[in-house]
């Protein structure tokens, strides 16, 4: 029997003190996020490539440690496909994990002035009804928290 899917979205933006050349370089690069994000333990490139359309795709294996109650965390591999538009200054990023678990980040990275730089962040989350709330709050979090980490670090390391 196949699970209800529910299908929720946000959006999340911030400003961050660092040319746009910059912030989108360092973003890009999987590997900080490590340091950025609360749930990621590592991440390591499985495979790179261009698409049919030409974009640059790699799909990264990430291992993250999702907390369930109080102190009780889940270990947790999946898969990521991130595709770098950098003519657009765009990264969309893929996610598909156990059970029928679906994340589609898109983050747009424009230059607000000379040295600002606007990250919208747009998610959609395909997850089973009964899962839905906690994984949509779980991403959310976790994101705000990867968006004011790269916010604070990246304007500390400017000054």
């Amino acid at each position: 029997m196949n699970a209800i899917i529910k299908k929720t979205s946000y959006e999340i933006d911030i400003v961050v003190e660092r040319t746009l050349a910059d912030v989108f370089s360092f973003f890009s690069d999987l590997q900080n996020h490590v340091y950025l994000h609360p749930l990621l333990k590592s991440v390591r490139i499985a495979q790179q490539f261009r698409d049919e359309e030409g974009q640059n795709v790699t799909i990264f294996e990430i291992q993250e440690r999702v907390k369930v109650w109080k102190s009780i965390f889940i270990p947790k591999t999946y898969l990521a496909h991130r595709v770098l538009l950098e003519e657009e200054n765009t990264c969309i990023f893929t996610v598909r994990s156990f059970p029928s678990i679906s994340l589609s980040c898109t983050y747009q990275f424009t230059a607000s002035n000379t040295n600002h730089t606007h990250i919208l962040e747009q998610v959609t989350i395909n997850a089973p009804l009964g899962l839905s709330s906690f994984v949509t709050k779980t991403a959310r979090n976790a994101h705000l928290t990867l968006l004011r980490q790269l916010k604070q670090y990246l304007e500390k390391k400017n000054n």
